[in-house]
């Protein structure tokens, strides 16, 4: 198994919804080759963008007919996965 399919499952695994960025692949395949292949499933539609480097597998709504991208908790999640930070709320959160 390439690592490009490997990183293929892990995001059929993970199921619609789940932001990650190439980070989250690290034991597949190197950060660079995890980007280069994410870059590829997004751009022949397996997968959606949230922001530069976050991906996440897209939702169909039944009601709505469309598409329903990852909740803004789930990008601050990736990208914190990825720094290696701590987020807390704060204030009125």
């Amino acid at each position: 198994m390439t690592e490009a399919e490997a990183i293929a499952k892990r995001i059929e695994s993970f199921g619609a919804g789940r932001a990650f960025t190439a980070a989250d692949f690290s034991d597949v395949a190197g950060r660079r080759n995890a980007a280069n292949a994410l870059g590829r499933l997004h751009a022949k539609g397996g997968i959606a963008r949230a922001i530069r480097g976050v991906y996440y597998a897209p939702e169909r709504s039944a009601l709505m007919g469309t598409e329903v991208p990852a909740s803004a908790d789930e990008v601050v999640r990736a990208v914190a996965r990825a720094n290696k930070w701590i987020v807390a709320p704060s204030g009125d959160a």
